[in-house]
């Protein structure tokens, strides 16, 4: 496996953090 620099790491970081869109989800709240 090929290692990759920190500053790689960050610019991966940010792209995998990116929120496209927020919708509403009650489902997620109930109880199992």
């Amino acid at each position: 496996m090929e290692q990759i620099v920190w500053s790689d790491f960050e610019k991966v970081m940010i792209v995998a953090g990116t929120i496209l869109r927020v919708e509403p989800f009650p489902e997620a709240r109930k109880p199992a």
